[in-house]
């Protein structure tokens, strides 16, 4: 797997013709500032992350779980399964519509494993939470 391009959006569509609009891009870092702050972390957040990536259908063939972890070590977002057969194109894109429940600023990194196993197989990419002060 390779990594060709990734966004981080408020949402995204899906138009007729299969093509995505994205809506609400955001820079790797989010300021949360949606909130009072005696609630900000009270309520889940929610993004959208799209990536494309350029794949080795031979080798990358298989079944898969996309899972995001915190700075703490704690999964934000149910995992997401994924499957990848061995023929077909060799690019893929990825939009995942993400639901974290933090309890404070930092970072998230969005993985993806094998399925059953703990090891990372590929980083899709890495978010920054701020706290808006």
């Amino acid at each position: 797997m390779q990594l060709e391009s990734k966004v981080l959006c408020e949402e995204f569509r899906q138009e007729v013709n299969g093509k995505y609009m994205l809506l609400g891009v955001y820079r790797s870092v989010v300021v949360v500032n949606n909130f009072p702050k005696e609630r900000r972390w009270l309520e889940p957040m929610r993004w959208c992350f799209f990536a494309g990536v350029n794949l080795d259908r031979k080798k990358d063939a298989g079944r898969y779980v996309i899972r995001s972890i915190s700075e703490s070590g704690n999964s934000c977002m149910p995992d997401i399964p994924l499957e990848i057969k061995a023929d077909g194109d060799d690019f893929v894109q990825l939009p995942i519509r993400v639901i974290m429940n933090m309890k404070e600023a930092g970072e998230i990194v969005i993985n993806i494993y094998k399925e059953g196993s703990e090891e990372v197989y590929f980083e899709l990419g890495r978010i920054f939470v701020r706290d808006a002060g």
